[in-house]
């Protein structure tokens, strides 16, 4: 889908151990589908202004419950650090983030 080119899926809770991620049954995503949990942090080049990516992928997740305005996922093993998760969610930062994106594979 193309809107989630420009706005990816993001993680925007963990409750009981499971990722909420900000779009629901109107994505492109079904239960079941694998996705890789990504820590995006974004800059600006000083010299051209672009915005510059730099991503780490830190796990994957299955997606689960889908429900009208967002979705659960569930990480696939115990070394994804959901506390760094919460942390990055609570600086509420536009510019470092935890998104979702379809694993390879």
């Amino acid at each position: 889908l193309v809107i989630e080119h420009f706005y990816p899926m993001q993680v925007i809770a963990v409750r009981r151990g499971q990722l909420v991620i900000n779009i629901g049954s109107s994505g492109s995503h079904k239960t079941g589908d694998r996705y890789d949990i990504v820590i995006q942090e974004a800059f600006e080049d000083p010299q051209t202004g672009d915005v510059i990516f730099d991503e780490q992928v830190i796990g994957t997740a299955t997606i689960g419950r889908i429900s009208p305005s967002s979705t659960r996922a569930e990480p696939d093993n115990d070394s994804v650090n959901l506390e760094e998760i919460e942390e990055i969610i609570a600086e509420n930062d536009e510019y470092y983030r935890v998104i979702m994106r379809k694993a390879q594979g």
